[in-house]
């Protein structure tokens, strides 16, 4: 498991943290890495839907179920908001950097460009 957020609210613990199926929904929402970047350095033409989305597919690899209101609702009690953000942002990242990432495994994959 790579970095998350832990939430406690109202008795339940929620962990936030993005997998490659969450990204690929922030994207069918619109959503791009462009989007990201801009929301990061406060540049973001869509800061509410993008908040809002990002927000809510943060739940979406270990609470499925959790609706956007419901995401809002418990955003809406977090302090600190920013660096919540900030927080979102950097676990966003993750799946996108491992998937380009060179393990240094070899597996049984040998390929090459044919001219």
């Amino acid at each position: 498991m790579g970095k998350n957020i832990k939430i406690d609210y109202q008795n339940q613990q929620y962990i936030l943290e993005y997998n490659r199926k969450a990204i690929t929904l922030l994207e069918e929402d619109g959503i791009s890495v462009n989007d990201i970047e801009d929301l990061s350095r406060g540049k973001c033409k869509k800061q509410i839907t993008l908040t809002t989305k990002l927000i809510h597919r943060a739940f979406f690899k270990n609470h499925p179920d959790v609706s956007e209101d419901f995401a809002l609702e418990i955003f809406e009690s977090i302090p600190n908001k920013q660096d919540f953000i900030a927080a979102i942002i950097v676990l966003y990242s993750e799946p996108i950097i491992s998937l380009f990432e060179n393990k240094g495994e070899t597996g049984n994959v040998n390929w090459g460009l044919n001219k």
